[in-house]
């Protein structure tokens, strides 16, 4: 009983504490509600047309043909990152290869998969010989997907 007598002088005493008299703001005039205009879109995903035949892939198969005059201890590395080096050609860059092999008896034919923003890669064909050089290029995306170094 007495919790509810505190309870019920608590509630009067807020509120008779914060009403009464009169004041002399200017009265507020009332807000109107507004709703944004609807913008049609036309870009929806309904109107998307895809042809026949085109295909979600997101890499390409890139065939590989090494057929070289090479050291049994040779290997071909096709690496997607490069940069220019001082002597007018490229550092690969071993971290992001795509291939990194083995040559046996000269040749190696293979095939493996590039990625569709990859335009450009290098390919190296290096031996532990030291009298054989270093063959270095590079190979840009062409339609048929073939590299072929001789």
């Amino acid at each position: 009983m007495k919790i509810r007598i505190l309870l019920v002088a608590t509630i009067l005493s807020t509120t008779g504490a914060c009403g009464g008299g009169g004041t002399d703001a200017a009265p507020v005039a009332p807000v109107e509600a507004t709703t944004p205009p609807v913008v049609e879109n036309d870009n929806t995903a309904a109107k998307i047309q895809v042809p026949a035949g085109f295909d979600f892939a997101t890499s390409r198969p890139l065939d590989i043909d090494l057929a070289a005059d090479v050291p049994d201890k040779t290997y071909l590395t096709v690496c997607r990152s490069y940069s220019a080096a001082a002597d007018s050609g490229f550092l690969s860059d071993y971290e992001h290869c795509l291939l990194r092999t083995a040559v046996r008896g000269g040749q190696y034919r293979g095939r493996v998969e590039v990625p569709n923003d990859v335009t450009e890669l290098a390919v190296t064909v290096w031996s532990f010989d030291p009298v054989q050089a270093v063959r270095a290029v590079t190979w840009e995306r062409e339609p048929d997907m073939r590299l072929v170094v001789d």
